[in-house]
């Protein structure tokens, strides 16, 4: 699990640019976390939406960025 640190209001480029925010979501916090000897952007962002919305939303979009596999 990734080390979440109390939110400093940081922000971090996303590792995939053209990926959209969850419609309604905002930011609070971004950082680099530890990934296999790496570290890897991480954002956190707050919605009120059920987590199957927000997952199907995702899928969707990275289908779209990258093609189904």
């Amino acid at each position: 699990p990734v080390p979440y640190p109390l939110p400093r209001g940081e922000r971090v480029d996303p590792q995939v640019a053209d990926l959209p925010v969850f419609p309604g979501a905002h930011e609070i916090d971004g950082f680099l976390a530890p990934n296999d000897g790496a570290l890897m952007p991480l954002q956190v962002y707050a919605t009120s939406a059920p987590h199957a919305d927000v997952i199907a939303f995702y899928r969707a979009e990275l289908e779209a960025l990258f093609g189904r596999k």
